[in-house]
């Protein structure tokens, strides 16, 4: 059975992103829009509950197109945390030129908003998920199944094992939402989908901007530092957050 969503609360009892009011993910929704033409798939890292990945299944059903969304998670939580994830590393950033003096003030306001409520900022508690470990890949499967989609390919494992050089080398994407926090996450995750993203293709950077994972801004900055391609700010929202970015040149 196939379901649509046309009243917007919906979207908030399943858990999903709505792609027609998608807030800081709405380049990402706009740009698969857009750029149909291109040929290629959608990939999703860090998948969590299906939150934007099943939403975006639906907006590519909804615009009639026969692409299909591919997410990677290792439905396992956070694995080990690399020195660049560590709070401190925000002020190597800002000490360094990489942050604004406005952004690291967020971040150091956030650690005093979460010690007000008796939390401390590192990786493993600085998100209201935590460390992203309550879910399971059974649990989206049966959420794209309830929606009738069939457009969903869900890969489950560690990125170091599901994300290597010769894992689906013929695969290509026309876009792509790396959303999975860690250094480690960023470093193994973009040059699989680098390299299989097509010529004029989009990469959201989702934790490129961040008041709680500065490893993910570290490790983008290595990535792209010997290509021919930068992370862009895309817009400004109107609480002072930052969306970033990244086109593949044609």
């Amino acid at each position: 059975m196939t379901r649509d969503l046309t009243e917007g609360w919906e979207y908030g009892v399943l858990g999903l992103k709505d792609p027609d009011d998608a807030g800081g993910l709405a380049p990402y929704f706009d740009f698969i829009r857009d750029h149909l033409d291109l040929p290629g798939d959608v990939c999703e890292v860090g998948v969590f509950r299906g939150r934007s990945l099943i939403a975006t299944g639906l907006h590519l059903r909804r615009l009639g197109s026969d692409k299909r969304v591919v997410g990677f998670d290792s439905f396992a939580g956070f694995p080990t945390y690399a020195p660049e994830d560590e709070p401190a590393t925000f002020e190597a950033l800002h000490e360094a030129g990489a942050i604004s003096d406005a952004h690291l003030a967020r971040v150091r306001l956030n650690r005093e908003h979460l010690a007000a409520v008796g939390r401390d900022p590192s990786p493993s508690a600085a998100s209201s998920s935590g460390d992203f470990g309550g879910t399971s890949v059974d649990a989206v499967l049966a959420k794209a199944a309830y929606l009738g989609l069939e457009n969903v390919d869900v890969v489950e494992g560690p990125f170091a094992e599901t994300m290597t050089a010769d894992r689906d080398p013929d695969r290509r994407f026309m876009a792509a939402l790396v959303d999975c926090d860690l250094y480690e996450s960023y470093r193994v995750s973009l040059p699989y989908v680098w390299e299989r993203l097509v010529p004029g293709g989009f990469v959201f950077l989702d934790e490129y901007y961040s008041l709680k994972f500065p490893g993910a801004r570290v490790a983008t900055d290595r990535f792209f530092a010997g290509l021919d391609a930068a992370p862009e700010l895309l817009r400004v929202d109107p609480n002072g957050f930052e969306r970033w970015g990244v086109w593949k040149p044609t």
